[in-house]
């Protein structure tokens, strides 16, 4: 910022984030930027998947249809919270790999 002398104290901190109406809130969801440069395309790609597996479902009947469950693993720990404007319901925090903080196996 070109101020070395410049030294924020916890209530210069505390004045600022009030000021600007920032608080701590807890992330909802994790995204990368790709993610959210491409939000339409994987939309519609979700679209056709969930509309592709309706109709199998139809054809073999729902009683021929199983589910199955994942259990989660943490390869990389991250913060569970971050600054946002007061009142925001949706908080996203941009990952640089989403399989690198939450990674899921079928058991």
């Amino acid at each position: 910022m070109g101020y070395p002398q410049f030294k924020a104290s916890s209530s210069w901190l505390a004045r600022f984030k009030n000021s600007n109406k920032l608080v701590s809130r807890k992330v909802n969801k994790v995204v990368t930027r790709q993610q959210v440069e491409d939000a339409d395309a994987i939309k519609k790609t979700a679209e056709d998947f969930v509309a592709g597996i309706r109709e199998e479902i139809k054809a073999i009947g729902a009683a021929n249809t199983y589910n199955s469950d994942q259990s989660g693993f943490n390869l990389e720990l991250h913060s569970g919270r971050t600054l946002t404007t007061k009142g925001s319901k949706k908080v996203t925090a941009i990952a640089q790999n989403i399989n690198a903080t939450t990674h899921c196996y079928t058991i």
